[in-house]
């Protein structure tokens, strides 16, 4: 038990230098600890984040160019990202220089999560890429306030209320997608480059091309390849996007002829017609999950999911495990395809063991891609029965526990009257009486079992 609990600690500790997580606490620069609350000190991963760590804003967080200005590499932009940011779509030949587009060494690159939740803005004043994820929730905002551009090479998803402006270009890249809800504000105020075929602008909202709005001076707003070979690209616009053009020329006569990109473009009107949606099933979220939930009715577990949207949604695939590990299928329940609406989905599992049951949820599309959409815990005739015998005791006692506590970690703690722990056992419960140790403990106590969800608590003398 001690060796499993020092393994324990010892991947906790490896996983948060891995994964640092910062959080806001005040308005302020990227690089000032006292944004992140973790001042006194100025080390990169530790006091404020790295490229790699996962962030959540919720004040106003500034990006700007004294970043950059160490003069040993100590900030998260400091090292180049020249070939990160372009180039990655079916060719090189004719890319758009990299130092020119501002992917460059003075290029700010995040790599982890970045959450921007209600009252939170990440500002930049410098060139921006983001690979790893960004969301930006109902009242949050990410804007490059720079003469410059915003690359895309993870998912930026703009939730509705969320607000997602570039003030001049913005290129999405290699695998890269932009996922616009219907009631969230995305703008450019130049460009919009679209590299290879597997970026994507997806979402019911819109993303508007409109130069003046954005960024001051005429703009002749348009939606351009990212290099020469981008001409055979698959449509990389989904079905309900619409692109909006100031100038009311969405190509600006810049597109590749023939490609797929300029024969979306309509004919002056400023306007993106709307894909046909395919291109983009492997790589934007076709079921976004509104809840998954799970109860015991009469020795009968009911599953109860709900979809704000799906997207080339197959079905649910659920899964039963008795230890939270091992999981196996039970059941598949068919899918709506595609939707805009709120859906609502259920089953009911009567092979249920006594104890825990764990339900995963997978969802499946039609070309057999599929995505884990989280796993829930679910108790079957649980009772109200605990009693510990003998008590008095001698030196060991039993507790019979309910079957609530069946295949779960259960701890098992003993207080004195003082409310001091005296003995502190955790261990897996495979069977309903478990047995502890009271040999020279005389006095009373009080033995309390939970699991995280169930708890008792009862007086014991020991004699």
């Amino acid at each position: 038990m001690i060796r499993s609990s020092l393994l324990i600690i010892t991947l906790l500790i490896g996983t948060n230098v891995l994964f640092a997580q910062f959080n806001t606490v005040q308005n302020g620069d990227w690089d000032d600890c006292s944004t992140w609350g973790t001042c006194p000190g100025t080390t990169l991963g530790i006091h404020f984040p790295d490229r790699d760590a996962n962030v959540t804003i919720a004040h106003t967080v500034t990006v700007n160019s004294t970043l950059d200005n160490a003069a040993v590499e100590t900030q998260p932009n400091a090292e180049a990202i020249s070939g990160v940011c372009g180039c990655t779509g079916s060719g090189t030949a004719g890319c758009q220089d990299i130092t020119t587009m501002g992917c460059g060494a003075n290029a700010f690159f995040h790599n982890g999560t970045i959450t921007i939740n209600n009252g939170g803005a990440l500002t930049s004043t410098v060139q921006t890429a983001f690979r790893g994820d960004v969301e930006i929730n109902s009242g949050g905002s990410f804007r490059l306030n720079a003469n410059s551009i915003t690359f895309v090479i993870g998912r930026v998803d703009v939730r509705d209320g969320g607000t997602f402006i570039s003030n001049q270009n913005l290129a999405v890249s290699g695998d890269g997608i932009l996922n616009i809800e219907a009631a969230a504000t995305a703008g450019i105020g130049d460009d919009l480059y679209m590299d290879g075929d597997n970026s994507f602008v997806c979402g019911a909202g819109m993303l508007e091309l409109n130069g003046p709005a954005y960024y001051g001076g005429v703009r002749n707003n348009s939606i351009r390849p990212f290099n020469s070979t981008d001409g055979a690209t698959l449509d990389q616009f989904c079905s309900e996007t619409t692109i909006l053009c100031n100038d009311g020329d969405c190509c600006g006569g810049q597109c590749s002829g023939g490609s797929d990109i300029d024969t979306q473009a309509g004919p002056g009107d400023g306007t993106v017609a709307p894909g046909d949606g395919t291109a983009d099933s492997n790589s934007v979220l076709p079921v976004e999950l509104l809840q998954f939930l799970g109860r015991e009715v009469l020795g009968v577990v009911r599953l109860e999911w709900a979809t704000a949207s799906e997207l080339n949604n197959e079905g649910f695939e659920i899964h039963r495990s008795t230890d939270g590990i091992d999981f196996h299928q039970i059941a598949f329940v068919s899918g709506a395809g595609n939707s805009r609406q709120q859906l609502s989905y259920s089953f009911e599992d009567h092979a249920s063991i006594s104890g825990a049951n764990y339900y995963k949820l997978i969802q499946r599309d039609f070309d057999g891609a599929s995505e884990d959409l989280g796993t829930i815990r679910v108790f079957a005739n649980a009772t109200n029965e605990f009693m510990v015998y003998p008590n008095p005791a001698i030196r060991d006692a039993h507790v019979v526990l309910g079957n609530q506590f069946l295949n779960t970690t259960t701890s098992i703690r003993l207080y004195n009257l003082f409310g001091e722990i005296v003995m502190d056992k955790t261990e897996w419960i495979t069977e309903r009486t478990v047995k502890i140790a009271l040999d020279g403990l005389p006095g009373i106590y009080f033995i309390e079992v939970a699991n995280g969800t169930y708890r008792h608590r009862t007086q014991i003398i020991s004699k």
